[in-house]
């Protein structure tokens, strides 16, 4: 067998015999195997010390988003296909709110325990309240004044387990499966009225800016057993001692304890020893409920609040609950706390004191679950990392720090007449929306419920209810709205794919003591098979520890095939930053305030009236342009007609728009970036009023192709002055095909062949944000014309924009370094620093393709480390 070539690189033109006589000699054969047994051991260093990259595969059938994708199925084999099943329900609990839009909805959500002490949530009518008094000491375990807590104990995935991520967990925080520590706080409320906010001491150890979950804050309601053995701990012997009680009745008032074996087990005994006096029961945390509808369900809490540390900063923090719970004076609650996805290195902590302080909260106990909150145990156990510092959780806890803000009101419920500002009698019913639901082609509807307020009962009571659908969503026209009685069902036309669903409530009853209420709701759709399915993955969010932790995305692969070309189908990966964008709203009779735009003449508008402003807008289409480019929006113009009997005319300045035959349309605003669906947010700041809600498609549509919003006529004109917030996931890059997958997330290579249009722009645009600096950019590359180009001396970069301008460009002049029909090659560093990517899919078929179908397969995610 022959000897390896020594490992040892020298370059073949220093050898002499091959300079001067060019002929293939023994020394020089013998070098080149020297020189590639170098080089290949160079690339296996090299392939050994370069970091490596940490692949999270992903079942696509366990990983879907379902509040954020419609028209889809899932199959066996582990694919999404279109839907071909004829019939959809969906199940409203109203512990899930997801599917409500409360952007637009009236009514309100109340949690209570019903009578067998379970949590239940129904939606109601608003109060009206006439007076309120809110309590902030009554039901609290604070730090004496000038003191602190004694310790803080994490909360996240279990430290005695290795960190493992599953889409399942990712979907559903609260799964039992997740190796999560748990605290929780009992608490005896000492008033009754509705608890609106708890305030817990927050605290991390970590240097980085997220969790790998936020804190979630829930209040459940707990099962109380009396006379139970407890134990206290004894600070001078350093043990756990039994907890002394005052006699039973009708002994002398003196300090017994129950004996816990032997033939007198369950006697009570006197007993000289000093021990401490403290309550008589033991709270004990109880995380199950039903729904009405008999389905077995767990983690139905009273009230739920969250906090991400990317949005506000660890402290005494107060969690404030959207939706608010009754609690009774002299019953016993839990603060429950999460963040099961957070690694113990980096996740947050909740402060309190441990068994060893002389801080003691008389009225309930610290507690731990190690699943989640599937069970619980008082107290926890000592961290067995013997290293680890008192103040950081070392011994188990006794109690947590915690402040709760319980408000006492005198109220009624929303009466169907109220007056105006004009003393006049209104006739206001209350609506509960439901998000706009995507499907199959519809047939039928049919919706049935748990409530009250239907009955010939309810009725005379005062309470009315009806459920109602609608094909277009308009909230102003209720001619387009369809009652429908419950369990009844009702043909629909057209075969559209959405439905509006809300339920109209109202009350008559004397003093407005009464309220129609509802607790469940099922919509149950008759379909034919999908036309269109959109696909959207949980949120990833990959480990950002020092060890193995991300650093930079790697690749990304979203496979997929469509059986025939009829069909098509695109990937798209979606930013887990929430963008805001901000537009400002004016009137005609504002242009005056922006008379510093080179584009308005300050002299041509002074003294013009609101009709000559108009006019001087219409007559200028620059200025409308060049507000627009800086996010700034004229309201529509209405000219008023001069006979009484004659027609307004609207003039629609920033929002007149045409469509591709050139006939008129609303225009809408213009985002910067590309926004993912659904639209998180979208609201009005009016100068000096109340910030007012808006729902996509009962009140705006959003072009997701031409990254426009547009509002109805009637929410336009009638829109506040001031600002415009809208808040949504970025799109990163969309309409992805199987050829350019996997996709390299930090190495973009961008071709462009220079045309007439690119020499009249001086400037090509790349796909999606760079990071600044452009790595490369090369002129006709690997020809023997090949040149590179140099940043800020031969092109600039728009960052914003995402535009290379180059400085010099020409058709035919020698001199210029790009010409006519050159190729540009742009290589960059996209500029993706999220800590959560998302894939999406979007697929559709025509009529003649509809025994056709795409196939969505398993993707996975890669970072680097």
């Amino acid at each position: 067998m022959a000897e390896k070539c020594n490992p040892k690189y020298k370059n073949l033109q220093l050898i002499s015999s091959f300079s001067e006589q060019r002929y293939a000699t023994v020394q020089l054969m013998e070098q080149i195997c020297m020189n590639d047994e170098y080089l290949k051991q160079y690339c296996d260093d090299l392939d050994y010390l370069s970091p490596p990259a940490v692949r999270k595969r992903f079942n696509i059938t366990e990983n879907i988003d379902e509040n954020k994708s419609y028209g889809f199925q899932l199959n066996s084999n582990k694919t999404v296909t279109f839907n071909n099943k004829d019939k959809t329900v969906i199940d409203i609990d109203f512990f899930d709110e997801s599917l409500l839009d409360m952007s637009v909805s009236d009514c309100e959500i109340q949690s209570s325990e019903n009578n067998e002490g379970e949590p239940v949530k129904y939606v109601r009518l608003p109060y009206v309240v006439t007076s309120s008094t809110t309590d902030t000491d009554s039901t609290k375990n604070l730090p004496e004044t000038g003191g602190k807590v004694s310790s803080y104990w994490y909360v996240g995935y279990d430290k005695s387990k290795t960190y493992t991520l599953y889409p399942e967990w990712m979907r559903n925080w609260k799964d039992f499966k997740i190796p999560s520590v748990v605290r929780a706080q009992t608490f005896k409320c000492n008033k009754t009225g509705v608890l609106e906010a708890v305030s817990l001491d927050i605290a991390t150890d970590s240097k980085y800016s997220s969790w790998g979950s936020p804190i979630y804050v829930q209040i459940w309601p707990t099962k109380v057993r009396k006379n139970v053995q407890v134990s206290k701990w004894n600070h001078k012997l350093k043990i756990g001692e039994p907890v002394y009680i005052t006699a039973p009745a009708g002994t002398t008032a003196q300090k017994y304890r129950k004996i816990a074996s032997g033939k007198n087990k369950g006697k009570w005994k006197k007993d000289n020893v000093n021990g401490t006096h403290i309550r008589q029961t033991e709270d004990l945390i109880k995380p199950k409920s039903k729904l009405s509808n008999g389905s077995s369900m767990t983690y139905h809490a009273l009230a739920e609040a969250s906090f991400d540390p990317k949005f506000s900063t660890p402290g005494f923090h107060t969690f404030t609950f959207d939706n608010p719970c009754n609690v009774v004076k002299d019953k016993y609650y839990a603060i429950v706390v999460f963040s099961p996805l957070s690694h113990w290195g980096q996740a947050p902590r909740i402060g309190g004191w441990t068994r060893r302080s002389s801080h003691d909260y008389p009225d309930g106990n610290a507690f731990i679950s190690e699943n989640n909150g599937r069970t619980f145990m008082k107290y926890g156990k000592k961290d067995p990392d013997t290293k680890l510092k008192y103040k950081m959780g070392k011994y188990e806890p006794q109690d947590f720090a915690f402040q709760c803000q319980i408000t006492s009101y005198t109220k009624g419920y929303q009466p169907l007449v109220t007056k105006n500002a004009d003393g006049e009698d209104v006739t206001a019913y209350n609506y509960l929306y439901l998000k706009p639901i995507f499907t199959n082609p519809i047939n039928s509807i049919e919706i049935n419920a748990t409530d009250t307020g239907t009955t010939t009962v309810d009725h005379n009571a005062g309470r009315y209810l009806e459920y109602q659908y609608s094909l277009t969503g308009n909230r102003l026209n209720d001619d387009e709205w369809v009652t429908l009685p419950k369990a009844n069902r009702s043909a629909i036309s057209g075969k559209p794919t959405m439905i509006f669903v809300r339920a109209k409530m109202w009350q008559t009853s004397t003093n407005n003591t009464q309220t129609p209420s509802i607790e469940y709701m099922r919509v149950i759709l008759e379909t034919d098979v999908a036309k269109e399915m959109y696909v959207r993955t949980q949120t990833y969010y990959p480990k950002t520890t020092p060890m193995l932790g991300a650093n930079i995305w790697g690749r990304i692969h979203a496979p997929f095939e469509c059986e025939t070309d009829e069909v098509k189908c695109g990937a798209e990966i979606i930013q887990e930053k929430i963008i805001k964008e901000h537009f400002e709203i004016i009137t005609v009779d504002d242009l005056e305030d922006y008379t510093y735009m080179d584009e308005i003449d300050e002299d041509k508008i002074k003294g013009l009236n609101s009709d000559e402003l108009c006019q001087y807008l219409v007559d200028n289409q620059n200025i409308i342009k060049a507000l627009k480019k800086n996010n700034i929006y004229v309201k529509p113009y209405i000219y008023e007609a001069e006979e009484d009997d004659g027609d307004d005319t609207i003039e629609y300045l920033s929002f007149k728009d045409t469509d591709s035959t050139g006939a008129f349309k609303l225009g809408g605003f213009q985002f910067t970036n590309s926004p993912s669906y659904p639209i998180i947010s979208c609201k009005t700041l009016p100068t000096g009023g109340v910030d007012q809600a808006y729902g996509e498609w009962f009140d705006y549509k959003v072009d997701y192709d031409k990254d426009t919003l547009t509002f109805t006529e009637h929410n336009l004109l009638n829109m506040p002055v001031g600002g415009l917030e809208v808040e949504y996931n970025k799109l990163f890059i969309d309409n992805l095909q199987p050829s350019e997958l996997p996709l390299v997330l930090d190495y973009f290579k961008e071709e462009f062949l220079i045309s007439d249009q690119e020499i009249e722009d001086k400037y090509v645009t790349i796909r999606v944000d760079a990071t600044d600096p452009i790595r490369h950019v090369f002129v006709n590359k690997d020809t023997d014309n090949e040149i590179e180009l140099i940043e800020d001396e031969d092109f600039t970069v728009d960052y914003i924009n995402n535009r290379v301008h180059f400085l010099v460009i020409n058709k035919d002049d020698d001199k210029a370094k790009i010409k006519l029909n050159d190729t540009v090659t742009i290589v960059y560093t996209p500029n993706l620093d999220d800590t959560g990517i998302s894939i999406g899919y979007y697929a559709k078929r025509p009529d003649s393709a509809l025994k056709r179908q795409c196939k969505i397969y398993p993707n996975y995610i890669e970072y680097k480390v």
